[in-house]
């Protein structure tokens, strides 16, 4: 009751600081765009998906964040062909934003048990400052680090390239949001294994990102062979030059995968501080890397700028993890070599075959072979399999 106020108010100084900054940085034609995203700053204020978290209602969660993002691609592949599609787009991205926080506000209730009263105390703010600072920050950086190439390319290039770029991008955090909500779903385990059970802890993180890695590589590797096709289908012929950029882009999905485990894990377990400097370093990498790639290569020294950060931001991720929890969570070496190996030959093919039978058979193709090579691999254990899918009687197979 005391919080979303707090947050309120945050939210709109935030959006204050980042409309000047826009104001004096951007030329003139793109700065309804950036202000019109920026306003999603507001909508995160209201958000309350902190709280459903740690409630464990999941459920909830998956329909907030499922129903902005069904609402972003629907708005994307819709205007993308407009005269005005810039602008169109940030205004979609703002209000993706706004539909999960009417979701998560609208399923308080239910939540709590009883009606919200809203006070504001201010008085009491910076007690909620201090607990919050971190992470407070973390969010903020977190925010840089996915605006900063827009912000390069409106102020070092031309207004053309923010659009080139920025269509791509949408579709890759989408794609992002989707796969967080795994490792969210296990905040409340991974802070009870850690206290209880830390080898069982970190065999969990092990197994969570294989099984994240045996669907996000290749995704990744099939989306970035089909990057020209996907965006002609999408936004039309006048987005041609957004299938580089996509097809650099796409590979932060699978470095994501395991940025995000580990930041869920790392938050979940209370190391709120340390977190902070991952963010840090996945902003300044891209900040250093976009002022040098940017002004020559447009768009695609853009892209390449935020897989640099969104790597560094994993390796920082990684040796927090390593120093508070004394193991990182990626697969064991033999499991992960057999992944890589299957996935090698799955990118060889994807070098050669779309060219000659045509990008849709080439990935139909590979959604049949690949799980094939799962199981003759020893990845996936096939009884397994079938004793989910064909349950004995009386529930469930454990």
């Amino acid at each position: 009751e005391e919080i979303i106020p707090f947050r309120m108010v945050a939210g709109l100084l935030t959006f204050g600081i980042f409309a000047v900054i826009v104001w004096f940085v951007n030329p003139s034609d793109s700065r309804s765009a950036f202000l019109a995203a920026g306003i999603y700053i507001l909508a995160a204020g209201l958000g309350v998906d902190w709280l459903i978290r740690g409630r464990e209602r999941f459920e909830l969660v998956l329909l907030a964040n499922s129903a902005g993002a069904t609402f972003l691609l629907l708005a994307v592949v819709v205007i993308g062909r407009s005269r005005h599609a810039l602008l169109l787009d940030a205004l979609s991205w703002t209000l993706s934003g706004c539909i999960i926080a009417a979701v998560y506000l609208m399923s308080l209730h239910k939540v709590l048990g009883t009606p919200l009263r809203l006070h504001f105390v201010p008085a009491r703010w910076i007690v909620h400052l201090r607990q919050s600072l971190f992470v407070f920050l973390s969010g903020i950086l977190l925010s840089s680090y996915r605006f900063l190439p827009l912000l390069l390319l409106g102020w070092l290039r031309s207004t053309s390239e923010v659009g080139i770029f920025a269509a791509p991008e949408r579709l890759v955090i989408n794609l992002q949001s989707l796969a967080f909500l795994v490792p969210s779903a296990f905040y409340p385990v991974g802070a009870t294994l850690f206290r209880e059970s830390a080898q069982e802890f970190h065999q969990s993180r092990r197994s969570l990102a294989l099984l994240m890695l045996m669907a996000g590589l290749p995704v990744t590797i099939v989306a970035s062979a089909m990057a020209g096709p996907a965006m002609r289908l999408i936004f039309g012929h006048n987005f041609d030059a957004s299938g580089p950029v996509f097809a650099v882009l796409i590979w932060m999905l699978p470095i994501y995968i395991i940025r995000s485990i580990h930041g869920s894990t790392i938050t979940s377990t209370g190391f709120y501080r340390v977190h902070f400097f991952a963010p840090l370093a996945g902003a300044t990498v891209t900040l250093i890397s976009g002022v040098w790639l940017v002004p020559g290569w447009g768009a695609i020294g853009a892209s390449v700028s935020q897989l640099a950060g969104e790597a560094g931001m994993t390796v920082a991720m990684m040796l927090i993890s390593k120093k508070v929890h004394g193991e990182v969570g990626v697969p064991r070496l033999p499991e992960l070599g057999k992944l890589v190996l299957l996935n090698l030959l799955l990118a060889a093919a994807a070098v050669y075959l779309p060219g000659r039978m045509g990008s849709m058979a080439f990935a139909a193709i590979a959604m049949l072979c690949y799980p094939a090579g799962l199981l003759l691999l020893g990845l996936v254990n096939l009884s397994a399999v079938m004793a989910w899918v064909l349950p004995a009687p009386g529930g469930l197979a454990k």
